[in-house]
């Protein structure tokens, strides 16, 4: 931490999910406290650190707890910044407008292809974003069985329109035992 590192903070283990290569969606999650959560924040803050990572698998698994969360965080008071991954989708504005006033500076998007929804999701966050003064990042996994040179390009094209800050591209996905990936 004193040579810049990030400390690293949960409100949730688990995934609701169901991609088929994450060994994290298995549909189950268990939330964590929000006042928990803060208490511990206050904790490192006190201590003088004031750079975090969001280490949940997704943040915006339940909009209701994200937002509990985040008035919980603000209402602390602690200064400081944080950086979190989320999906396409649940999110609205107010989401984003908490997450500026919870000290929030970057979000990373996880992005697979062939999605149906999440280009328009993506423009959406990406429009938050701006409007919050928040960087965006996406994170995009291409790839995955199905995909061609052609919709792999279309989607990329996608990404371009939407204009996040970075864009990293993830073409190999790890086969965890007990995936549906994995199992024929």
């Amino acid at each position: 931490l004193g040579r810049g590192a990030l400390a690293g903070f949960e409100t949730q283990k688990g995934c609701l999910g169901g991609c088929p290569y994450c060994p994290e969606a298995n549909g189950h999650l268990l939330r964590r406290s929000p006042e928990a959560v803060v208490r511990e924040l206050r904790l490192l803050t006190e201590k003088g650190v004031r750079e975090f990572h969001l280490c949940d698998t997704e943040f915006n698994q339940s909009l209701e707890h994200c937002k509990l969360f985040l008035e919980t965080l603000i209402a602390a008071n602690l200064s400081l910044r944080w950086a979190l991954y989320m999906k396409s989708s649940p999110a609205d504005s107010e989401l984003f407008s908490l997450l500026k006033d919870s000290g929030a500076w970057l979000v990373t998007l996880s992005l697979p292809t062939g999605g149906v929804s999440w280009p328009e999701n993506a423009a959406r966050i990406a429009g938050w974003c701006r409007d919050n003064g928040i960087r965006l990042a996406v994170d995009f996994l291409c790839g995955l069985p199905g995909d061609t040179p052609e919709s792999i390009r279309r989607d990329l094209d996608r990404l371009r329109r939407i204009a996040p800050a970075t864009v990293g591209l993830n073409s190999v996905i790890r086969l965890y035992p007990g995936c549906p990936a994995t199992v024929e």
